[in-house]
């Protein structure tokens, strides 16, 4: 039997409704579409007598339809939850001996390689085909099949969840399925650690990053040239390493996360619910769902990371009533089918509505949370200090969820885990780094630059201008001597990697600091600040300020000479420091929300 007797259609599915990166077939890369490299790269296969798209009759998916008329190829549309009825449809309507399933998010798909596979195939009469090369195949996104083998596969097995979802992918839960031809290939086809498809933000980072190393135009980026690349810049698998690939017997996870932050909250509740939501997506493979009210900047923030954000209609910069805000949450749960809910919130939701939301069959957690909802939640997530280490403060008397607290549980961005340099460079530099914050609501960064830029073993000072500072329009007259003004940062990490002390305004930025290993003045505002900015100074990592006092300025600068002029203290301090926060906590939360879904008889949603 040969080719030329086969019809082969290479029938790509895509959607706009990808649950972690949505709309991301047709995102730019290198500047073309991601899914019109899967095209055009398709088109150039010998075997390949007709290239269409596979896409959903939902109205999300009029974009894809659009897209393939301008390209002047097929597009076939099915179910939204079916893709194998969606490939069996297209098969028919393309009068398809072999099929080739594309995944619209790879794309790097090979057409030599597509060529190699589909010809043994169909001569060996066979119906699937395993590359056997001695080593990893790093290739994603393409699999042969016969139109036989796609027929059988939807009369036998068609409610099968891997079958319906990944269509040829139901053969690792059933190897024995269909005649398949193991083809031995002389050449190394993998790289360790390499994902090749588009399934998030860093995913898509990652592609960019390969084209530019490169240096060649879209689509034409040869998949040989790019596992060379990759052995000589293993580098390049950090930008995406720590994405969990989905297995076919992948449980998906649901998470809605309700969040406020903004200029008179601050943007610490943001980022840590921002750090939360990345790890469930990235490494757990959630689809997470944020609910916010009170500000447009923290609303702007999670989109800008690609997440869902949800406000009711009724939001305005006071909140909305807290039986409202229940009842939001209960219909945004239920019509999501959100199987968890993570609540970093300081509004007036109270312990009966809360427990009212435990009450549908989902896992409820609370972050930081000081109020009586805390006591109905089913996970609590605290930094320190640890509850009971406090007394006075917080009572966990009858509290029958699952309480972990503790430095490892400060949830951080990823970049805070990341290795860190050598410090004893940064120590003796003489440069300080200065934050009171996202929002800096009171206005003090101007009061702290006068006291701290004529210390005498400064070198320089590096202002943090968070989004929602009120002292944007004077930034540019603080700039003068030692003194700069940083706007627009999104990632301290290399900051502080290169600066010998942090003043910071008490709140996530204190653990970022101790993440990267650096000793720290904590400017507290409240009570509530000093009593948790107080292990740090306990812990030998800090030294306190008390923002209410008169003097405050004054103090933080002298404390700031003497740190500064005692470098190996410094850095001995910072090595304290980054042994207690290790800059891992999201990524623990976010794999005992995962746990929780799975096996807690509360976690099946009605």
């Amino acid at each position: 039997m040969s080719v030329q007797s086969r019809k082969v259609a290479a029938i790509i599915q895509a959607r706009m409704s990808s649950s972690r990166l949505p709309g991301k077939v047709l995102r730019p890369l290198a500047g073309m579409p991601v899914l019109e490299h899967v095209v055009r790269r398709m088109a150039r296969a010998e075997t390949v007598d007709t290239v269409a798209i596979a896409t959903s009759t939902d109205p999300s998916d009029d974009a894809l339809e659009r897209f393939a008329d301008g390209l002047g190829i097929p597009c076939i549309r099915g179910p939204l939850d079916n893709v194998l009825e969606r490939f069996v449809l297209a098969a028919e309507a393309l009068q398809a001996d072999v099929v080739i399933r594309v995944t619209g998010d790879a794309p790097l798909v090979d057409p030599r390689l597509t060529d190699l596979m589909v010809r043994a195939m169909v001569e060996a009469d066979a119906d699937f085909v395993d590359l056997q090369t001695g080593g990893l195949v790093s290739d994603e996104g393409y699999t042969p099949m016969s139109r036989r083998a796609l027929d059988r596969l939807a009369a036998e097995h068609g409610d099968h969840p891997a079958a319906r979802e990944h269509v040829s992918g139901y053969r690792r839960v059933d190897p024995g399925f269909g005649r398949t031809l193991d083809l031995p290939l002389h050449e190394d086809r993998g790289v360790e650690g390499a994902r090749l498809s588009v399934d998030t933000p860093d995913d898509l980072a990652f592609m960019e990053a390969l084209y530019a190393a490169l240096e060649v135009p879209a689509p034409e980026a040869e998949m040989t040239e790019v596992l060379a690349l990759l052995r000589r810049r293993p580098d390049l698998l950090a930008i995406n390493g720590h994405v969990r690939q989905k297995s076919v017997d992948h449980r998906g996870l649901s998470v809605l996360i309700r969040c406020d932050g903004g200029a008179g909250l601050g943007l610490g509740h943001v980022r840590r619910c921002l750090a939360v939501a990345e790890r469930l997506r990235d490494e757990q493979g959630a689809v997470v769902h944020v609910a916010v009210i009170r500000d447009a900047a923290a609303a702007a923030l999670f989109a800008e990371r690609d997440f869902r954000v949800h406000r009711p209609a009724s939001g305005n910069a006071d909140g909305i009533a807290a039986g409202a805000e229940a009842a939001w949450l209960r219909d945004l749960a239920a019509s999501h089918r959100h199987q968890a809910i993570l609540l970093d919130v300081r509004t007036g939701l109270t312990a009966t509505q809360v427990e009212g939301l435990r009450g549908t069959g989902r896992v409820v957690a609370v972050l930081d949370d000081p109020s009586p909802r805390r006591l109905v939640a089913d996970l609590a997530f605290y930094p320190p200090p640890a509850p009971e280490d406090a007394p006075g403060t917080l009572d966990w008397t009858g509290y029958r969820g699952r309480l972990q607290a503790g430095w490892q549980w400060m949830p951080l961005a990823r970049s805070f885990s990341a290795p860190r340099p050598d410090s004893g460079p940064a120590c003796r530099s003489g440069g300080v780094l200065l934050s009171l914050g996202g929002a800096d609501p009171e206005g003090l960064a101007p009061r702290a630059v006068a006291a701290l830029r004529d210390l005498p073993a400064l070198a320089w000072l590096e202002l943090i201008a968070g989004p929602a500072v009120p002292w944007l329009a004077e930034a540019a007259a603080m700039e003068d001597g030692p003194v700069t003004v940083r706007r627009g940062c999104d990632n301290l990490a290399p900051l502080l990697d290169r600066a010998a002390l942090a003043v910071i305004g008490f709140g996530v930025t204190a653990y970022e600091a101790a993440a990267r290993g650096r000793a720290s003045i904590l400017l507290c505002r409240s009570d509530a600040d000093l009593a948790t900015a107080g292990r740090f100074a306990e812990a030998g990592i800090a030294a306190l300020v008390d923002l209410r006092r008169r003097d405050w300025a004054a103090e933080a600068a002298s404390q700031a000479a003497t740190l500064l002029a005692d470098p190996d203290g410094l850095a001995a301090m910072g090595e304290r420091a980054a042994a207690l926060v290790d800059g891992r906590g999201a990524s623990r939360i976010a794999a005992c929300l995962a746990e929780a879904v799975r096996h807690l008889p509360m976690a099946q949603p009605a």
